[in-house]
Parts: C-alpha cells; sequence; structure tokens
C-alpha cells in the first residue's frame, strides 16, 4: 500500500458511509488543528511547570533583596547617629568625659563613686 493510498482508502470507506468528500476534509482539517492545538498546549504546560520552581526562587531572591534594602537604611541611619556621636565627642571634651564616667565608670583622682542599689528588701529582716 502507497502512502496516498491509504488516505484514499479512509476518503472511501466514509463516502461509502454517505460522507461528502468536502466534510471528510473539514473533519481531518479539525483533526490536525486539534492536535496542533494539543501539542501547543502539552509545551505550554511543560515550560509551566518548568519555570515553578525558578519562579518561586525569584519570589525568594526578591523578598531577601527588600530585606537587605531596609537593613542598609537602617545601617545608614545608625551610622549617621554613631558619626554625629563622635563628631560631637571630638568637639566637646566635656561630653567625652560624660560619656566616659556614664557608660564605664571612669573616676577622675580623689573622686569618691557612691552606689545605691534601688532595689530594696521585700522582707526585711527583724
Amino acid at each position: 500500500m502507497a502512502i496516498g493510498e491509504n488516505s484514499n482508502t479512509a476518503f472511501q470507506q466514509a463516502a461509502g458511509d454517505g460522507w461528502k468528500a468536502s466534510e471528510y476534509r473539514t473533519v481531518q482539517e479539525m483533526r490536525r488543528r486539534n492536535r496542533k492545538k494539543l501539542i501547543l498546549l502539552s509545551i505550554c504546560v511543560f515550560f509551566v511547570l518548568i519555570s515553578i520552581p525558578r519562579l518561586k526562587n525569584l519570589i525568594s531572591y526578591y523578598r531577601k533583596l527588600q530585606y537587605y534594602n531596609t537593613e542598609i537604611i537602617r545601617l545608614r541611619a545608625e551610622n549617621e547617629v554613631l558619626r554625629e556621636k563622635i563628631r560631637t565627642m571630638k568637639e566637646d571634651p566635656y561630653y567625652a568625659e560624660k560619656m566616659l564616667r556614664e557608660n564605664h565608670g571612669y573616676v577622675k583622682e580623689g573622686e569618691h563613686v557612691y552606689r545605691i542599689n534601688e532595689k530594696r528588701n521585700q522582707n526585711p529582716s527583724p
């Protein structure tokens, strides 16, 4: 059987059933179109399934980028505050002394430090 005979026999069978040649061709064209649509749909589904993990990674990277951008903004503000403190310490010797006394417990010669505990015993002993 040759290649052309296969389509002729299908046509003859369809024609024997009362089909017209134009109807048969229309049915064949519809089947071809449906196959093409099915193949195209399958390819689209395949690419969507492949891209899902990449989309998840993209969303994850976007969230990290947002976090780091806000962190950069926060750190820049903190740096500005620290620069201002450094500038003030360099320009005002009393401020530097105050910071040393408050934060590090420095005392001048001859000074006495009195520490008062704020906690009081709830149960005084007799």
